[in-house]
């Protein structure tokens, strides 16, 4: 066994492209023998779809340090749609998508995937992403678990959703933040947690829900917690929900989330609170924590599990002092101790 790390950019990398970099088997034997990471680089914005089914023992699709996002959108590796963009990730393996941003870009046709689909038989993580500005008819999600195989790890960790919309059109359509579309997570631990999703709307003709994270079958083990969800909105005459959660397998596990509405399921969660009392800026979107948030410091500590939970947006490790954590994407650092005075200090927090 062999661990590939190879690069994905413009300026004289590895590969010019994600799809080439699939298409190669990551740079390993495509045998399932190695261990594959490909790192992309901001060295010109990507626009491209691609699946993520070659078989490796595990694979790894970041992005190199340095060339992250700060938890805004344009500032860091991404992908910049001139037509609906998905990742799909519909191999056999253990896979990770992590620190991209997905810039939809108010293109009109989505693919009924999401941004981000889910559809493979290994265990598989989501996170540090980035998604929003989905447009036009049909069916939208930010991150759909759709078609897994049964135990596996689902892992959708600190991410930022937002402005997922279905905006024209006629007929039903689904619009939702984080969604689930599978007969049964029997079997499964999944891991929505430390997430922030704002504004998922479903306007135009016709009816279906619209919902910022949706999950209605049962799995074996069910986390939810951290999560913030505000502004869900729409005309149609489906559901419209912050929060729809089937929690009965097991409610202990679901907790410290907050909504604008009803919704936040759990112990300790915060319901009909204002976006505009959270975040710094919502236009232009700006989704870290601004001082006084009520999501500040009214988390709960999730420690290692699963991997990578304990690091917020800007890469700052809610475990690296006796810190009490906060719901949401940014656990707000910035806001503490003599950080507070320093606007910039969570930017140096990043890998």
């Amino acid at each position: 066994m062999a661990v590939v790390n190879t690069t994905i950019g413009t300026d004289a990398r590895d590969y010019a492209t994600h799809t080439l970099w699939e298409s190669d088997d990551g740079g390993g034997d495509g045998l399932g023998n190695d261990d594959c990471t490909g790192s992309a680089y901001n060295d010109s914005a990507f626009d491209e779809a691609w699946t993520i089914d070659f078989d490796a023992n595990s694979i790894v699709q970041t992005v190199a340090g340095g060339e992250r996002h700060d938890g805004t959108a344009g500032s860091g590796a991404r992908i910049l749609a001139t037509t609906s963009r998905t990742i799909l990730i519909s191999g056999a393996n253990d896979i990770t998508v992590t620190w991209l941003e997905i810039d939809e870009n108010s293109t009109t046709n989505m693919n009924s995937d999401g941004a981000v689909g889910l559809n493979n038989e290994g265990d598989v993580t989501a996170s540090h992403l980035i998604i929003h500005d989905t447009s036009g008819s049909g069916t939208k999600d930010g991150i759909l678990l759709d078609g897994m195989a049964s135990g596996d790890t689902v892992a959708i960790i600190n991410n930022l959703i937002y402005d997922i919309a279905k905006s024209t059109g006629t007929g039903s359509a689904w619009v939702g933040g984080i969604s689930e579309d599978i007969a049964s997570l029997t079997d499964k631990t999944v891991y929505i947690n430390n997430n922030t999703i704002h504004n998922t709307t479903n306007s135009g003709v016709g009816t279906g829900p619209c919902e910022g994270v949706h999950v209605t079958t049962g799995a074996s083990e069910l986390n939810i917690k951290n999560n913030i969800v505000t502004d869900t909105n729409g005309d149609t005459s489906g559901a419209i929900d912050d929060f729809d959660i089937a929690i009965a397998d097991d409610v202990t596990n679901v907790s410290n989330n907050l909504s604008s509405d009803t919704t936040a399921p759990g112990a300790n969660s915060l319901t009909a609170k204002s976006s505009a009392n959270q975040f710094v800026s919502t236009s232009p979107v700006n989704l870290h924590l601004k001082s006084g948030a009520d999501t500040f410091e009214a988390g709960t500590d999730l420690g290692t599990t699963p991997t990578g939970v304990n690091l917020d947006i800007d890469g700052f490790d809610r475990n690296a002092g006796a810190t009490t954590w906060s719901m949401g994407a940014h656990d707000g650092d910035n806001l503490r101790g003599a950080a507070a005075n320093n606007p910039w200090y969570h930017y140096a927090q990043q890998a």
